[in-house]
């Protein structure tokens, strides 16, 4: 689903994500791999063990990342914003039972969250979609 989600709305931005697969045959991303598969800034982090908060921010405004969809484990910068969060029953997501979609770049909350409320309608009916809104 999420590589069906950045097919649709996001088909050539800069996003980051912690799970490339669908995401990189999908769509046209460019992907920053917070996991490090894909991202080789981001495995030299991990590797040396400074993969911080501080280095996915400077990392993210290196590529330019607009967008993040990533796995609950995952402690991301505070200005982060959270637009909203899928959650499936089936457990059959990667890293868990939810992946959470955050703007990253200033003034792209609106336009994620618009998206987010547009493509709910794919998702399947064990995948639940929870805005950010309240």
């Amino acid at each position: 689903q999420m590589g069906l989600f950045f097919k649709t709305h996001y088909p050539d931005a800069h996003i980051a994500v912690n799970d490339i697969g669908a995401v990189s045959f999908l769509s046209e991303c460019r992907v920053l791999d917070i996991w490090g598969l894909g991202s080789l800034a981001v495995l030299n982090e991990k590797r040396n063990g400074a993969l911080s908060v501080e280095t996915l921010r400077r990392l993210a405004d290196k590529d330019s990342v607009r967008v993040a969809a990533l796995y609950s484990w995952i402690e991301v910068p505070r200005e982060w914003t959270v637009a909203g969060t899928w959650r499936s029953d089936k457990k059959i997501l990667c890293c868990g039972d939810r992946v959470s979609f955050y703007a990253v770049a200033p003034g792209a909350l609106p336009l994620l969250r618009e998206h987010l409320a547009d493509f709910t309608a794919r998702l399947p009916a064990s995948t639940t979609f929870e805005s950010s809104i309240p």
